[in-house]
Order: C-alpha cells, then sequence, then structure tokens
C-alpha cells in the first residue's frame, strides 16, 4: 500500500510540476509559460516545451513554443522587453539544443536587463511562428 502512495505521488510530482524539453504542452509547461511570460495561453499559442536549471546561483530558463506576432507583443509588452540591437545577444555559450541557429543568430531580440544581472530574452522568427524565449541570472 505505501509503495503504491509513492508511485502515485511520483507521477503526480512528475505530471504536474516537472517541465519538459522533449514533451510539448505538459501541464507544467504551460503553468510555467504564464509565470515567466505574465502572458495567458490563446490558441495560436501551442508546442510549449521548457527548460529551467535552477542548481547555483546562476539560474537558466528557457522556452521554445509556436505563436503569431501578437503573441510575441503581447509578452514583450507583458515583460517591458525593448528590441535589442544585437542579433545574438543573450547566447553565452552558444544557443540551446533544439533552438534554430539562424534566428537566433540573425534576428534581433527583445530584451531587458533589470540591473541585478536577471536578464530576459525574446526572439520570433515569423516564418515559421516560432517563439525562443530565455531569461537567466548571473
Amino acid at each position: 500500500m505505501v509503495l503504491i502512495i509513492i508511485l502515485l505521488f511520483v507521477l503526480v510530482y512528475y505530471f504536474f510540476f516537472t517541465t519538459s524539453e522533449t514533451r510539448p504542452d505538459t501541464f507544467a509547461n504551460k503553468r510555467f509559460f504564464e509565470k515567466f511570460t505574465k502572458t495567458e495561453i490563446t490558441p495560436d499559442i501551442k508546442n510549449i516545451y521548457c527548460y529551467s536549471n535552477e542548481i547555483g546561483f546562476d539560474a537558466v530558463y528557457r522556452m521554445k513554443f509556436n505563436c503569431n506576432r501578437e503573441a510575441v507583443k503581447t509578452i514583450a509588452s507583458n515583460l517591458q522587453l525593448e528590441k535589442s540591437e544585437k542579433p545574438d545577444e543573450g547566447l553565452i555559450g552558444g544557443e540551446p539544443v533544439g533552438w534554430d541557429d539562424a534566428v537566433v543568430r540573425t534576428v534581433l531580440p527583445y530584451r531587458k536587463e533589470d540591473g541585478r544581472r536577471n536578464f530576459w530574452f525574446l526572439w520570433y522568427d515569423s516564418t515559421h511562428q516560432q517563439a525562443y524565449f530565455l531569461k537567466f541570472d548571473s
């Protein structure tokens, strides 16, 4: 009986609280999206993949998702992001696995720095309606 309770707890935790880079649109991914973008999910926002690493003092959070241009503008507005002047700004150590290198190296991202060494970046590929979000503390 105890084993069944533990197994049930693990399954519930995995489903509701663990984000995934390999499975889109999980419950946890959708919650992660709304928390970090301060934006409600609309029908055009889908295929949400998430990653977080909070080990140590330099946390990293990233997402890849499909959406339309209006959703990107809403996210940028909600987070008070501004257009950057450099296309690959924010990519310390290269782009994450699964991100389109051509997009993040050539598209001007929206960005913000809060003065406490927290950084936000948002790239948008209008051809494929694919957005890439990165937040990190350094």
